[in-house]
Parts: structure tokens; sequence; C-alpha cells
């Protein structure tokens, strides 16, 4: 009787439970961190979104964090969500392994790397394959019968880019191909954006022959990038130059051509 005469005066009130109570009782918020590099990058939406299917699925909600490449946000998103007593934390930033790494390896709540790492911290990691993408889309350009390759190559803190860069050489290398002689693999440099890949693919354009036939983008901002610096040039995807992408981003499916990627 006391137990009816209190749920309708919460309903006469309009009470609504304190989830803060509740999670001190529980001592679970019920809440997961998830920190990503820039959520600008298309790749990036598509992660959060498979993220947050799955943690409501278990009944949790994600609290998301943009690191946007800087060290200080990175830092300060760190103890944020320490702060706001998250059950665990979601690391998505790719060079926050490498910045952080001693606040990960001291990190008093689970955590869990993706496409990043750390060392001196055994946290539990999911990485892609970057090698081997990088010999599956080599590969698939010698079957085409390319021979001679760029290779659009972002800075130093893309960490995964030079494991990328490996798969190509790693392929063209057991297709016997001299890796390192500039007209079988011309390597040129371009932040990872859609601006970075044109620049990048201009500059590799603008060299002097061989022509490149064939192109491997870090990832698929630069490829489509370098579509629009090679039909500027007067070339067409992909009957003078072949490309293939690393993400495969729902929207590469659109450009014209639609983009082959990893």
């Amino acid at each position: 009787e006391t137990h009816a005469r209190v749920e309708e005066a919460a309903r006469e009130l309009g009470f609504r439970p304190s989830d803060v109570a509740r999670s001190l009782k529980r001592r679970s918020t019920l809440t997961l961190g998830l920190i990503v590099t820039d959520i600008e990058n298309p790749y990036f939406p598509q992660l959060v979104r498979a993220v947050e299917d799955a943690a409501i699925g278990e009944g949790y909600a994600i609290l998301l964090c943009n690191a946007d490449e800087d060290p200080e946000r990175e830092a300060s998103y760190l103890d944020f969500l320490v702060e706001r007593r998250v059950d665990g934390i979601i690391v998505t930033a790719r060079t926050i392994g490498s910045r952080q790494g001693e606040w990960l390896a001291r990190a008093p709540l689970p955590v869990v790397l993706v496409n990043t790492g750390t060392a001196g911290a055994a946290l539990p990691s999911i990485a892609s394959d970057n090698r081997g993408g990088g010999r599956m889309a080599a590969r698939h350009l010698l079957e085409l019968g390319h021979r001679r390759f760029g290779y659009l190559m972002p800075p130093p803190r893309n960490l995964d880019a030079p494991d990328r860069l490996g798969g190509v050489r790693d392929a063209l290398a057991t297709a016997g191909l001299a890796v390192d002689d500039p007209s079988a693999l011309a390597v040129v440099l371009g932040p990872p954006t859609v601006t970075g890949g044109e620049a990048a693919m201009d500059d590799l354009l603008d060299r002097p022959a061989p022509a490149r036939t064939a192109v491997v983008a870090y990832n698929d901002l630069m490829a489509i990038g370098a579509m629009r610096a090679i039909r500027r040039h007067g070339l067409r995807v992909p009957d003078d130059v072949s490309l293939v992408g690393f993400d495969d981003v729902a929207f590469a499916a659109y450009a014209e051509p639609a983009l082959t990627a990893l």
C-alpha cells in the first residue's frame, strides 16, 4: 500500500529518478567514453555509429570527444572522462597512444585502443591489417598490368602509413619490381585530406617521365582528391590512371567513377 502511494505521488509530481544517484548506488554510469581523431573525416562517423550501436545493445550510452590531433585536448579529455565516471574508454585517435602512453599505462578504468598503439601498456587493441591492405591494393593493380606506381603518403603522425606503404613495396618486390627504383615506385607527401591528396597527385603528375599508371592512396580522402587532380590534367580514371584508396568510407561509392578501396 505504501509503495502504491509513493508511485502515485511520483506520477502527480512528475518525479524523475536521478541517474547520478542511481550510478552511485550501482557504481556504474552505463556510459562509455569514445575519443576520435577528427570527426570531420568520414571514416570516424561510421566508426562512432558502430560503437554506439553496440553500446546501446548492451544498455550503455556514448560520450563522444573529438581530439582534433591536439595533445592538450587529448590529455584533457582523458581526465574529463575519468571525472565523469565513465565505465570505460575507447580510443580511436591514432596519435594518442604514443603521446599519452604514460597515462594509458596507469589508466584507472578499462581502455580499448582502435587503430592506435602504445609502448609500455598492455591494453586490448583492435587494428587494421595495414600492411596486408597495402599488399592487396598493389597486387590488384599489378594484376591489371601496371608496373609504374605512385603512393600518396601522409605526414609521420599517421602511424599506420608506413605499414600501408610497406605492403605496397612487398607486392611490387614479389612481382620482381625494384621498389627502390623511382621509375617503379614514387612516393609523394601530402596531408591525409581531399586537398592534400589533390596536391600530392599534382606533384606526382608534374614529375618527369615515366608517367604513373597506378596510384595507391593512404586513405579514401586522398584518393578522391587525386581524382580531381587527374581530371584537371586531362586524364581519366581508370583509363589513364588506376587508383585505390583505403578505409572504404560510404561516400567513396558516390565518387565518379566509384572508388576502389580496401
